[in-house]
C-alpha cells in the first residue's frame, strides 16, 4: 500500500461526510464494546450500549444512495430490533458467561501441597 494510495482513499474517504461520520461511528462502537468487555460491566450496561450504538450504525449501511441514514419505515425497524433484539442476547450471554466464570472459582482447588501418601511407612 503506497502512500499516494493512501492520500487518495482519504481524499475520497473526506470528499463525502457521511463516510467520515460512519467512520467516527464505527470507531465508537468498537472503544465502547472494548471499554465493555474489559470493564467486565453490567448486563444492563451492555444491552443499554449495544441498543444505542448499532441502530445508527445499521441505518448508515442500510442507506444506499449515500445520502447517510436511511429512514425508511423497513430500515429503522430492522435497525432497531437488531440493536435492541442484538443487545439483549449479547448482554445475556455476558451474564450467563460471567456467572459460569464465578461458578468455577467457587469450587476449591486441591491442595497441591499435600505430601503424597504411598503407603511407605
Amino acid at each position: 500500500m503506497s502512500l499516494n494510495g493512501s492520500l487518495k482513499g482519504l481524499r475520497l474517504i473526506l470528499a463525502n461526510p457521511h463516510h467520515v461520520e460512519l467512520g467516527v461511528l464505527a470507531v465508537i462502537f468498537l472503544i465502547a464494546m472494548i471499554w465493555i468487555e474489559l470493564r467486565k460491566s453490567e448486563p444492563w450496561i451492555e444491552w443499554l450500549a449495544w441498543s444505542v450504538l448499532v441502530p445508527p450504525f445499521m441505518l448508515y449501511m442500510f442507506d444506499m444512495r449515500g445520502e447517510g441514514l436511511d429512514t425508511s419505515p423497513i430500515a429503522l425497524g430492522v435497525a432497531l430490533l437488531t440493536g435492541v433484539g442484538g443487545g439483549g442476547l449479547v448482554a445475556l450471554r455476558g451474564a450467563a458467561r460471567r456467572r459460569r466464570l464465578d461458578g468455577l472459582r467457587e469450587i476449591p482447588a486441591p491442595n497441591r501441597h499435600m505430601p503424597l501418601n504411598l503407603g511407605n511407612g
